[in-house]
């Protein structure tokens, strides 16, 4: 992650942040020496969650509340602007994370103590292909979740793919530059057609190591040794993990099944336990999202004030990123009138357009 250099009206805003959010215990006490030493108010969490809860239990379609100098606010938004800091080693998402890894490895123990109680059987077979069940079956074992060779073998049979169509359509783009000689061409390839490439080869290589529960292991093998252990909405990745394992291991059972083999309810289990995974996921990342959506709702129709506007940003950035917060995004909360809303497309000295702290 990028460390940004503040600038001095920054570095002002952040102090001031960091004061607010240690009032209401939304950030770790005495984690810095000078936030220690510049802050000397206790905190009134009780009375920052009653006012919220307040402004939360009343009408949200009332935007102006008689008898509060506040709007009213949704639930989803009450309960980001109260939850707890996030801690970078959660202890429950970490047993959570070890009891996943166990059910992965009794996955694929089972995808492959199933294989071997399979009978082979010729699937397709006639002068030139001679393709086996079981071979088929250990193939996209093999390919799911041996993923440091899939995935450049992968990218290499999209780049081929890619370079058939490519040859295929020389003939047209050749006609097309007599035709429309106006245009140009470079512009296109570099703004459109490399970036729509990249885009492909990005897609196929995030589906192979996502179907692998290998890969996946690894990942949160990774981040418990890291100790960078919590709850994320990137965790909605495991989805893609899951299902994979639930088909294979519902074509296992259907094999089973048609040869009459009495161990096919041997996968039940790991059928259970993907399913039961896939549907915690997405059901927590429906509640999840359901929040989210109702947060930028309030800021949207300009509920929340200065302060709760930032820390709502705050709660969005540890719900979405891996990364540590820095709070650097409070310097434009300070720059008023003297940062105009321009987009950057002239050289603009920064400097010149901050605000200087008295």
């Amino acid at each position: 992650m990028a460390e940004c250099k503040r600038s001095e009206i920054g570095q002002k805003a952040y102090w001031e942040f960091i004061k607010a959010l240690e009032k209401v215990d939304q950030v770790e006490k005495g984690w810095n020496e000078v936030a220690l030493e510049s802050c000397e108010d206790e905190p009134l969490v009780s009375r920052y969650v009653e006012r919220l809860r307040e402004r939360a239990e009343r009408s949200a379609d009332n935007v102006i509340l008689k008898g509060l100098d506040r709007p009213a606010i949704r639930f989803g938004t009450f309960k980001y602007l109260t939850s707890k800091r996030e801690e970078h080693f959660d202890s429950s998402a970490t047993v959570m994370s070890c009891a996943t890894l166990a059910l992965y490895a009794y996955n694929i123990w089972s995808q492959y103590t199933g294989i071997l109680r399979i009978t082979d059987d010729n699937m397709i077979k006639n002068r030139w292909i001679d393709i086996n069940l079981l071979d088929l079956l250990w193939l996209y074992f093999c390919w799911k979740e041996c993923f440091l060779l899939s995935v450049p073998v992968s990218l290499v049979i999209i780049g081929v793919l890619l370079a058939f169509v490519t040859a295929a359509l020389s003939p047209a783009v050749i006609i097309a530059k007599h035709m429309y000689k106006n245009v140009n061409w470079n512009t296109i390839l570099l703004s459109h057609v490399i970036p729509a490439i990249q885009d492909i080869l990005y897609l196929t290589a995030f589906s192979v190591l996502n179907l692998s529960t290998s890969w996946r292991m690894i990942v949160i093998a990774v981040q418990i040794f890291q100790k960078s252990v919590n709850p994320s909405l990137k965790d909605f990745s495991v989805v893609l993990t899951t299902i994979s394992n639930l088909i294979f291991d519902m074509v296992i059972v259907m094999l089973l099944e048609q040869q009459d083999k009495p161990s096919a309810s041997g996968q039940l289990p790991s059928i259970l336990i993907s399913m039961g995974r896939l549907l915690i996921v997405l059901n927590s990342q429906h509640m999840v999202l359901d929040d989210i959506c109702d947060v930028l709702r309030d800021i949207n129709e300009n509920r929340l004030n200065k302060f709760e506007l930032a820390l709502s940003l705050v709660k969005l950035q540890e719900r979405l990123l891996d990364d540590d917060i820095q709070y650097n995004f409070v310097e434009h909360f300070y720059t008023g009138t003297n940062v105009p809303f321009i987009p950057d497309t002239d050289n603009v000295d920064r400097n010149r357009l901050e605000v200087k702290s008295e």
